[in-house]
């Protein structure tokens, strides 16, 4: 089951282009290890940055990437905000969300600075062996296996 977030306008309306799902935390079981399938180095960065059950995030992959898995096996809430029509992140999305971090696939890293220069929280980025984005402050760059 998902949850609706709304935004109101300024005018009392709710905008039909601000509702967001946001997916409900996991149970926090003690039997479930946070570390899933390839992105082993998730779970002891999410542990790092975030509290089971407390803390949201922003995912910008499809249900079921490592980083969803990782993120509900660890027990966060989720939203998913997918990449523009043009294949770039949607910035002011991300931006406009009750998050604590964004964790990003590999792509689309297309508007990396812009978010990094505005959020406040950690960004997470799942590179594959060619991306490589600058190096920030608030970035945790970790790379898929092959």
């Amino acid at each position: 089951m998902s949850h609706r977030l709304t935004r109101p306008t300024g005018t009392g309306k709710i905008a039909a282009e601000e509702t967001m799902t946001l997916d409900p935390a996991a149970p926090v079981r003690e039997d479930v290890p946070p570390v899933i399938g390839p992105a082993h180095a998730l779970g002891p960065v999410l542990a790092e940055f975030f509290e089971p059950a407390v803390h949201r995030v922003a995912i910008t992959e499809p249900p079921g990437g490592p980083l969803d898995a990782a993120a509900e096996a660890y027990g966060l809430r989720r939203y998913r905000i997918p990449p523009t029509p043009q294949g770039r992140l949607d910035v002011e999305q991300l931006l406009r969300l009750p998050v604590k971090g964004i964790l990003l696939a590999a792509d689309p890293l297309h508007g990396l600075d812009r978010l990094l220069d505005r959020f406040p929280g950690p960004v997470i980025v799942l590179a594959g062996p060619g991306a490589e984005p600058p190096p920030h402050e608030r970035l945790v760059l970790l790379r898929a296996t092959a």
